[in-house]
């Protein structure tokens, strides 16, 4: 691509692709097969390639234009076949080769921005994920040198032409001054945006591209000679028309009447457990409908009802089984088949390659429209080859569908619809977006028209039907050679290490100087990425309570204390007083019959009922009704919940200076000091990780080793976080596919409304690549008790995973505070359990001894209920969670327990260390009352922060920090220290199965 490499902070462009010839009127198979090969032509300055990304450009758009004249240059064109569901992100996350340059830290988390989290069970539909998603550092839009702007990208599919005209004109300016080396990739939106909601414009506007690509081919080649042009779109687009006839709008679908006749319930926000609920995210402009079922088995009898929905033509879902998983389709005229699939090879040395094999099974008709010679019907299944399956089905309704829907229940995307509907070409989901704007076009089912995009070449042989995972190859690329930072963020040995020092001389780049498009979008999008970590939008919605209530006319009320005095003033002004005496006069004298203190509020109620019977009397009997309701759910409230929105006001407010920090944080100069230890790095990887991982043992008792490892990782986290949008050479990258990252919160977490080291634990799962999830046992509760909650809770998390096709997992359990106790005590609940699937238990700033702050400050427990949202179980009110944290406590739990906890998985701890200056305000007031003798967190004493000596456990060394250096409103780079725990224990091989005999 065009950045020049030798200067000082640019971005570092690496090789991307080189031509593969193609003879003519090869078969589709031979094609394939050439692809795969090495690239065969170098690179040159009179060879030079030009990579456009269109999105949304359909097959049959496509087609009609070339007949129409426009695109002459492309003479060879083939189908793209997207992934299914048929939707942008997964679509680039293959052509892109994403996953195979980052590793499990480029797989796509969800298909669309608004998700649903397998791993909370809870909807993510905050708008900013929109951007975050873009920002992220292993996402597909890295690969490219120029794009259009997506901050206000999205304002396309609103009428007017305006910021289509822009992007033409951004697109070329930007290929013409930005080529000026062998290959240039850029990225173009506007045609998705022209195709889905811009009624009888999109082949004007294809003209419109066309045309600027003639300028700049034309530009380029009077500039340095001939250039190889490539145009991919991600997948197709259709109408309820052909392409070239009437255009009209498709129409909307609504899953609601499926859900209620299948006694469901629908849920689109927060946390969705209940049983008989459903959650349907999609809210884009799509041809299929996503759909999570916290209980599985409610999943057949929606289907029955929803393809009784005008527009369903399929729904599809993974079945998993005790020996077996199968894909479940299901069509609207009846048809229904399973299929099942295995690992096989295909092809002959060297370019034999794992595959899969299917077996198509049709119970009624025949959904995918298969060749009946390949159907299964019988009890022995008849396994189709890929090569076969796809041969047969290009030029079917439902392309390459066996190959597709595997990938899919493969996990291509992590968190996987738990049941897709697709619906006809002509139709689409009636989602918010939907709403607000009518659409042409659509797409995301299996049919070809919503599947098919483009693969186009000035020179090379394009084979009719492209798979998006095979574009890089057909090009004569590695999907690594995309991106720029793939290298240096995958380091592999020590030469790695020595060129990263040679190559920074101390110093490390900020990427300051660095104005490419992509450099400066990140820079703009990073006050909107760091505000999802510190302005939580749960919390933001919750805080609109404490706003006041509109009135019937819109206009908002002044009442006061729960009082609208307002509207109280406008009701007594009607009340006519002497009229009402007077006609009411004996009724009033009864009231006086008895003015027992003791019975006043009973009498003022009666009193309330008797001035409602007397016309002119009756606003005042009504107001007194009305106040008595408020007040008696104020007095509820005050007990249970009522002051949590004001406490979350609260936290807010103190936030706001760090997040305004945070945003403003960028890089100031082009490089800064390098603070790693680069021999430490350098004599780790050329042995000394081995012999630590065959002796795991060396690391107990008063070893250093792991301590320094993990302060080696600290710094380098570090240095990235302040380095960034920037990317770094880095040092230590271990494998971490195999663990899930359980956060477990400490004591009144409550009170924090879920937000310690959440910053921290997104950061694992979108910058390493792990799954994390934090489990929310109650911070009012003894450990005892959350033992067996934590348990609890991970064994759903189990079965959720398992039922849904995933690996069983292996837990990484990284306990906080109280939760270092809580996680300790679970692993005695289940030993069989703690023994396969705890891979370790690291507990950070937990009072293994007890802590004096504990024993001499309990918060009471009316306050608790008071300031929190969640009820305390009633098996908490009682002996409440400090006396878990007693000393005494503590050493009869070790003196019992101590040997049996040593047993059961690997231990770690880390212990904070902060001086009372510069200590957080309430840390201060936590020392005080804790009256320490030595080194402390503000609640826990150094000493009390290891597990005691006899257990067999690794000191991961003390940080410096207090004890809620974890919450928002903190300087303290959470990030950067829960990555460099989860690489520590990477590192040590203490998350890896094939060191469990040595940990043993």
């Amino acid at each position: 691509m065009a950045a020049d490499p030798t200067v000082h902070g640019a971005r570092r462009r690496w090789p991307l692709w080189s031509l593969v010839a193609c003879a003519a009127g090869v078969t589709l198979m031979a094609a394939a097969a050439i692809a795969r090969r090495a690239p065969t032509r170098p690179v040159t300055t009179e060879h030079r390639q030009l990579f456009l990304a269109v999105d949304g450009v359909s097959w049959e758009a496509f087609s009609l234009a070339q007949s129409r004249g426009l695109f002459k240059r492309l003479k060879h064109a083939g189908r793209m076949i997207a992934p299914y569901p048929s939707m942008s992100h997964p679509s680039w996350t293959e052509i892109m080769g994403t996953r195979e340059a980052f590793g499990n830290r480029g797989r796509l988390s969800t298909v669309e921005a608004r998700w649903f989290d397998l791993n909370e069970m809870r909807v993510h539909d905050d708008p900013r994920q929109v951007i975050a998603r873009q920002a992220n550092p292993f996402f597909y839009m890295r690969a490219f040198d120029t794009f259009f702007d997506p901050l206000i990208e999205p304002l396309m599919y609103f009428k007017g032409n305006r910021l289509f005209d822009r992007e033409i004109e951004e697109t070329e300016r930007a290929i013409i001054d930005g080529f000026t080396g062998p290959r240039y990739a850029a990225y173009f939106s506007g045609t998705d945006a022209m195709a889905h909601t811009h009624k009888d414009d999109l082949l004007r506007f294809l003209g419109d591209l066309d045309a600027m690509l003639e300028r700049v081919m034309t530009a380029l080649e009077a500039r340095g000679g001939p250039v190889d042009l490539w145009m991919v779109s991600d997948h197709g687009n259709v109408g309820a028309f052909t392409e070239g006839e009437t255009e009209s709008y498709v129409t909307p679908v609504s899953m609601n009447a499926a859900i209620q006749r299948a006694g469901l319930t629908r849920q689109d926000t927060g946390t969705v457990v209940d049983s008989n609920s459903v959650s349907v995210v999609t809210i884009a402009l799509a041809s299929m409908v996503n759909l999570y079922f916290p209980d599985l088995s409610r999943r057949r009898r929606f289907a029955d009802e929803v393809l009784r929905e005008p527009g369903v033509s399929l729904v599809t879902w993974l079945e998993v089984g005790e020996a077996d998983r199968e894909i479940v389709i299901r069509s609207a005229n009846g048809g229904e088949a399973t299929v099942r699939w295995k690992r096989t090879s295909e092809g002959a040395t060297p370019l034999r390659t794992t595959t899969f094999a299917y077996s198509y099974r049709v119970r009624r008709g025949n959904p995918l429209a298969l060749p009946d010679s390949l159907l299964t019907t019988g009890s022995t299944p008849r396994w189709i080859s890929d090569q076969t399956a796809r041969a047969v089905s290009l030029n079917g309704p439902w392309p390459d569908a066996l190959r597709r829907l595997v990938a899919s229940a493969e996990k291509q995307v992590e968190n996987a619809p738990d049941l897709i509907v697709n619906l006809a070409d002509g139709y689409a989901h009636d989602g918010d977006f939907g709403r607000t704007v009518r659409m042409v076009r659509t797409h995301g089912s299996l049919s070809a028209g919503a599947s098919l995009g483009i693969v186009a070449s000035t020179s090379t042989a394009v084979p009719s039907h492209v798979r998006a995972e095979e574009v890089a190859a057909l090009m004569g690329m590695a999907p690594r050679e995309f991106y720029d930072a793939a290298d240096w963020l995958n380091p592999v040995d020590a030469d790695s290490i020595a060129r990263a020092r040679s190559s920074t001389s101390g110093l490390v780049a900020t990427g300051h100087a660095d104005h490419s498009v992509d450099a400066d979008f990140l820079r703009r999008a990073h006050p909107v990425v760091q505000s999802i970590g510190y302005l939580d939008w749960t919390r933001l919605r919750g805080l609109q309570a404490l706003l006041p209530p509109k009135r019937a006319d819109g206009t908002l009320s002044t009442s006061s204390g729960g009082i609208d005095w307002q509207d109280a003033f406008k009701r007594v002004s009607k009340v006519d007083v002497l009229k009402g005496l007077s006609r009411g006069v004996d009724t009033l004298l009864s009231l006086a019959d008895s003015l027992d203190p003791a019975k006043l509020e009973e009498r003022l109620q009666v009193a309330a009922e008797r001035l409602r019977g007397i016309p002119e009397l009756a606003p005042l009997g009504e107001l007194h009704a009305e106040w008595s309701a408020k007040r008696e759910r104020g007095a509820k409230a005050l007990a249970s919940g009522g002051g949590a929105n004001v406490r979350s006001a609260a936290m807010l407010t103190w936030t706001l200076p760090y997040f305004f920090n945070a945003a403003l944080d960028l890089p100031e100069l082009d490089s800064i000091t390098d603070s790693r230890d680069h021999v430490f790095a350098r004599d780790w990887s050329r042995g000394e990780r081995d012999r630590m991982r065959a002796h795991p043992e060396r690391l107990f008792g008063r070893s250093t080793v792991a301590s320094m490892l993990f302060t080696q990782l600290f710094a380098e986290r570090t240095l990235w976080q302040r380095t960034q949008p920037a990317p770094i050479p880095l040092l230590y990258h271990p494998d971490l596919s195999d663990v899930t990252v359980v956060l477990v919160p400490g004591i009144y977490g409550e009170l924090f409304d879920g937000e310690l080291w959440q910053r921290g634990m997104r950061a694992v799962r979108e910058r390493l690549g792990v799954r994390a999830m934090s489990v929310r046992v109650d911070g009012r509760c003894s450990s005892a008790y959350n033992a067996v909650a934590l348990r609890n809770a991970l064994r759903d998390d189990t079965r959720r995973r398992r039922e849904r096709g995933y690996g069983q997992p292996r837990y990484l359990l990284l306990g906080y505070s109280k939760g270092g106790i809580d996680a300790t005590q679970a692993l005695l609940a289940d030993s069989a359990w703690a023994k396969t699937q705890v891979a370790a238990l690291v507990t950070i700033a937990t009072p293994h001894l007890g802590s004096p702050v504990a024993e001499r400050a309990e918060l009471p427990a009316s306050v608790l209920q008071w300031a929190s949202r969640d009820t305390m179980p009633t098996a908490c009110a009682k002996d409440g969670a400090a006396p878990s944290l007693f000393a005494a406590t503590r050493r009869a739990f070790w003196g019992e327990h101590g040997a049996q906890v040593g047993e059961r998985t690997r231990l770690f701890s880390l212990a904070f260390s902060s001086d009372v200056h510069d200590a957080h305000p309430w840390m201060k007031i936590t020392k005080q009352v804790g009256q320490f003798t030595e080194a402390n967190d503000g609640v826990v004493a150094l000493s009390a922060a290891r597990f005691p000596a006899d257990v067999p456990s690794v000191n991961l060394g003390t940080i410096v920090g207090d004890h809620i250096a974890g919450i928002t409103a903190s300087s303290f780079p959470q990030e950067a220290f829960l990555e460099a725990i989860v690489l520590t224990l990477g590192e040590l091989g203490a998350l890896s199965r094939s060191t469990d005999g040595a940990w043993a």
